[in-house]
């Protein structure tokens, strides 16, 4: 899998797989939620947005944000549902640790949306803050 910063060349292939993400609380509904370009170019722009490929094909996402107390904060992630429960998701994780190591941050959090996603972000060696939805990690 190559893990990489999202390129101005990626909004097609970006745009077709946000196309299969929804948020958990309109899971219901199913709504698409599109990304318009100007928002895409701004993730670009701020290296805020990482991309998962396997083979030249994009499965996966994470938009993210970088504070000044050290912390990353991963405000979205996506695996295409052909790759989830595969070892995706983790592989993309370690890589997405990796980089924020990289890059000087000390720790990585995130808000888990679900009960199933709990498990996931255990499984990556995420801790809940005082027994709430909100995860980290340090690095």
């Amino acid at each position: 899998m190559e893990v990489r910063y999202a390129k101005q060349e990626d909004y097609p292939k970006f745009e077709k797989l946000h196309g299969q993400f929804f948020y958990a609380g309109f899971i219901d509904q199913r709504r698409k939620i599109t990304v318009p370009k100007e928002v895409f170019d701004k993730l670009v722009a701020t290296e805020s947005l990482f991309l998962a490929f396997k083979q030249n094909e994009l499965i996966g996402y994470s938009v993210m944000q970088g504070y000044t107390d050290g912390a990353c904060k991963i405000e979205e992630i996506f695996i295409s549902p052909d790759y989830q429960r595969r070892g995706y998701g983790f592989a993309f994780i370690m890589k997405i640790k990796e980089q924020a190591k990289k890059e000087g941050f000390t720790k990585i959090e995130l808000m888990s949306a679900t009960y199933e996603s709990d498990r996931f972000w255990e499984k990556c060696r995420f801790v809940s803050k005082d027994g709430t939805d909100l995860y980290e990690i340090n690095l």
